[in-house]
């Protein structure tokens, strides 16, 4: 914690400078309001919010799943996951470079440029997957000089700093965040060496800048981040560096933008006689405006594996060229709105030769192929006093991920060779979603019905295991709570899967969740809030995917805020009473899956300091 130290001197030197906090999994942001009235169901915007991102987006179905130290949380949204839901940073599609989305698009978000989230579930836009889209938009100078600074930390089971600072006027604007931390312990206070066999600890790194200004009807922005030996568990390999370069330019709301991310992960930290490295690179060029989208994305991997005996090289990914563009519209009329999709999606493989290992299981597996994409919605609300209510009905195809159909990892000995399915098809959703809500009161079951859904399978050739994608048709249904009554808030939700094709529970389901958040009046300036959250066990597992069941826990964190002027001070405890706990959401990570379950942090501490100038 002497980093942490010298970090606050620094800081209190620098007192006239203002800042934006976030601790490392706790982002400040200023007080919110959710909007008292949805005319689309599945759909809410959190403008900037006192809440933490955590805080925010743990909410109306959508979760975090913890995959790493830091940095690399990933979205789950009513039985829906990863790829399914697309993640935007201003309408900008960050694609992951890495096949277990370590550089997950949620690790783009500077707080410091956070204006508001959109969560939603729907087809209602013209970049939704089949499970929603998160978009996180950016807030832009204006010409007030503004300066801003933060130092935030956290100790317990967790060991962390994180300092950051933005500048900004006439326009433009200029942020510059680093942090740095330890590996976490769990309840138990055991470190990671103990739990998942690395030999080595090191430290982790995040490093920022980002650029941004504005002219009239004009936008602009240039960015860079770095990212370094962030430790992933639940693989056999961890993210050793990862180098993100970004712009953008804006006019009208039609926008043009890159982003390039260059990703290097390896089992260096680990224990074991096997060496294992890929090197993966994305590139995606996009063009972005209120109806219409179009964007080409190359997808690289290369990887090997080296024992004392023999190295295996794969092209994981063998330079997957795609492009996208698709065209939306939407009508209202009445009470009743109306939205469309259509599009194509284009795939080719630039290295046709690594085709070939797909032909152990597929025939004429294909380099070229076009997926029509498109959509469906209807939506209809109505307000009878303080009642509302609703039904939305949609379709939606979308083509499979690039992933799933080409991914390839050739593994030693009789361990399952990684071989995506060229041949898949493309999914089919149909959804029926309901609103009720009375006062403060509110009540949303939904029903998907999934044809031609990508799930994992595995199987054998003589005596070579492998594993592999399927097609197959499910459903999932559900329901999300929510009551609120002065500074008492409970949210709860319920979702089920069903796998038709094989007639067993769907993998990666969710168990039942109720989270409770009491939050006091504001006393000279001081606040503070408790937070109870219970998640049931889940014993709805796929059999076929050895998947395991989980047990039920419960978790209390709570927190204290002093406001003086433009100073805040906040400390927060996170799992209070140092719970030995996991999620069930860690399980189906291949191509390289340790099978070991992640736990959580045991009992942490987090503080931060923030103030905010204006000249």
């Amino acid at each position: 914690m002497k980093k942490f130290i010298n970090l606050l001197i620094i800081f209190f030197c620098s007192i006239s400078f203002s800042q934006t906090a976030d601790t490392l999994k706790t982002y400040w942001l200023n007080a919110f309001e959710v909007t008292a009235f949805r005319s689309t169901i599945g759909n809410k915007i959190y403008p900037a919010g006192k809440g933490d991102l955590n805080k925010l987006i743990n909410n109306n179905g959508f979760t975090f799943i913890r995959k790493g130290v830091f940095f690399a949380q990933d979205i789950y949204s009513d039985g829906l996951k990863r790829s399914d839901i697309t993640v935007l940073v201003d309408g900008e599609r960050y694609h992951s470079a890495c096949p277990n989305r370590m550089d997950s698009p949620l690790t783009r978000v500077n707080p410091l440029d956070l204006h508001e989230i959109d969560l939603t579930k729907t087809s209602f836009n013209i970049q939704s997957g089949i499970g929603g889209m998160v978009n996180f938009r950016r807030s832009y100078p204006d010409e007030t000089v503004k300066m801003v600074s933060q130092v935030s930390g956290t100790a317990g089971a967790f060991e962390s700093v994180d300092a950051a600072f933005a500048i900004s006027g006439y326009s433009h604007s200029v942020d510059v965040r680093y942090a740095e931390g330890k590996t976490y312990k769990n309840g138990d206070g055991k470190k990671f060496d103990e739990l998942y066999n690395y030999e080595t600890l090191e430290p982790f790194m995040l490093g920022e800048i980002s650029f941004k200004g504005c002219k009239k009807d004009l936008r602009y922005g240039l960015s860079f981040s770095y990212n370094e030996d962030i430790s992933f568990p639940y693989l056999m390999m961890d993210e050793r560096a990862n180098r993100v370069y970004s712009g953008f330019a804006e006019y009208k709301h039609n926008k043009i933008y890159f982003n390039y991310t260059d990703h290097m992960m390896d089992n260096g930290l680990r224990t074991g006689s096997m060496y294992m490295k890929s090197i993966a690179k994305n590139l995606t060029i996009g063009f972005i405006r209120d109806n219409f989208e179009v964007y080409y994305r190359n997808w690289d991997i290369d990887n090997f594996l080296k024992s004392t005996s023999m190295t295996i090289n794969n092209h994981m990914i063998p330079d997957v060229h795609q492009v996208v563009a698709s065209y939306f519209d939407k009508w209202e009329t009445g009470k009743i709105k109306i939205s469309a999709k259509a599009g194509v999606v284009y795939q080719n493989v630039g290295d046709r030769k690594r085709l070939d290992v797909f032909k152990v299981l597929y025939d004429k597996p294909n380099e070229n192929r076009y997926f029509p994409v498109g959509a469906v919605s209807v939506n209809f609300v109505d307000v009878k006093g303080k009642a509302r209510y609703g039904l939305l009905w949609e379709a939606q195809t979308e083509a499979p991920e690039i992933e799933s159909r080409l991914i390839s990892v050739n593994k030693m000995m009789m361990k399952a060779d990684w071989l995506g399915n060229p041949n898949l098809d493309q999914v089919i959703k149909m959804t029926v979603r309901g609103l009720f809500s009375y006062s403060k009161i509110s009540i949303e079951p939904f029903y998907h019905n999934l044809w031609n859904y990508a799930n994992l399978k595995g199987l054998k050739i003589g005596m070579k295991p492998y594993q592999t994608y399927e097609n197959i048709d499910a459903y999932i249904l559900g329901v999300n709570l929510s009551a609120k009554y002065e500074h008492l808030e409970i949210t709860a939700s319920y979702n089920y899967g069903e796998n038709k094709t094989n007639d067993e529970p769907l993998s990666e389901i969710a168990p039942f969740k109720v989270r409770t958040v009491i939050t006091s009046p504001e006393y000279y300036g001081f606040s503070g809030y408790v937070i109870h959250t219970y998640h049931s066990q889940q014993t709805r597992v796929s059999a076929l995917l050895n998947e395991n069941s989980t047990g039920a826990w419960n978790k209390i964190d709570l927190g204290v805020t002093k406001k003086i002027n433009r100073l805040s001070l906040s400390l927060d405890v996170e799992n209070l009473l140092d719970l030995n706990y996991y999620q069930h959401l860690s399980f189906l990570r291949n191509p390289f899956s340790s099978g070991s379950k992640v736990y959580e942090p045991g009992r942490k501490i987090n503080f931060s300091i923030r103030v905010e100038n204006l000249f």
